[in-house]
């Protein structure tokens, strides 16, 4: 199916945008007027004014420094929760898709246990044992967070493993690693690939959950979430410490929730809902136009 224009452009757009994130994230900390750290009572809890674009918090830190400091915990936090959840997950669907048996019904079992608790619970669970910390939040959403891939890619993959091409390469002795770069990766990754940008907002938010329920990045790190917990004390007197942080982070999801919509249409036209509807629409009048006919 055609791709339009507009999708084209929108796609475009909203990459020229994450890219400037991107840019944010990498140079925040040479952009800042204000080290992001230092503490200074005699301006504790000021309003947005001109030399503090965004106020000050409950310590005299500026916020518009603090916030573009932790832009890039959480940005960084979000790809390499959703890039090594996507892999390990994908590896593990394909293999239970491919070999079937005892590794299929392996990670039957694992997805049914891991289901069995909502995610971020889950994740509360394990960062908790694991104690304060951005790394151990990290790694507490990697471990709840993979089952997802597992089952997405197990359910394409079943398709394709079916192939007569992936039969013929398997009986022709190509070997699993082969098969799954060349033959499965290729035919799975549009829907992957939608499904990550999408859980990058995901990630995002969950991350910022654990440092406000304060099992994640732990203070002085500008983390989103933190800056969240520590000004919550503050909010009738001082709402924009909260309002602010709270600001950046909807901003940062909307962004990457709109790349991954633009995504699909991109990469895959027909699986958005306006051609869908088109298609519905046209199979309707042609029978219509049929029956007619017959009549």
């Amino acid at each position: 199916m055609k791709i339009s224009r507009n999708d084209k452009i929108k796609l475009i757009a909203i990459s020229c945008v994450i890219g400037f994130v991107i840019f944010l994230a990498i140079f925040g900390d040479a952009l800042c007027s204000h080290d992001p750290e230092f503490v200074d009572m005699s301006v504790r809890l000021l309003p947005p004014c001109k030399e503090y674009l965004l106020g000050t918090d409950m310590l005299g830190r500026c916020l518009s420094c603090r916030i573009l400091s932790g832009l890039k915990y959480s940005l960084v936090s979000g790809v390499v929760i959703v890039t090594f959840t996507g892999f390990v997950g994908t590896v593990l669907g394909v293999i239970g898709a491919y070999f079937r048996g005892i590794p299929d019904k392996l990670l039957l079992y694992v997805n049914i246990i891991f289901q069995s608790f909502p995610g971020f619970v889950l994740a509360v669970f394990i960062a908790g044992i694991l104690g304060q910390g951005l790394i151990n939040g990290i790694i507490a959403l990697c471990i709840s967070g993979w089952t997802r891939y597992a089952r997405l890619s197990r359910s394409l993959a079943f398709e394709v493993v079916n192939a007569d091409y992936v039969k013929a390469a398997r009986i022709s002795g190509l070997r699993f690693g082969k098969i799954f770069s060349r033959h499965v990766i290729p035919n799975i990754l549009i829907p992957l690939a939608v499904n990550m940008a999408l859980s990058i907002s995901d990630a995002i938010v969950s991350i910022a959950g654990l440092s406000f329920l304060g099992i994640g990045a732990a203070p002085p790190t500008p983390e989103w979430g933190t800056m969240i917990a520590d000004s919550r004390s503050y909010f009738q007197v001082a709402p924009w410490t909260i309002i602010m942080p709270g600001l950046a982070l909807f901003i940062l999801v909307i962004i990457f929730n709109l790349f991954a919509d633009a995504l699909q249409k991109v990469l895959d036209p027909r699986e958005t809902v306006p051609n869908r509807r088109k298609e519905i629409n046209k199979t309707i009048h042609n029978m219509r136009k049929g029956v007619k006919h017959e009549n």
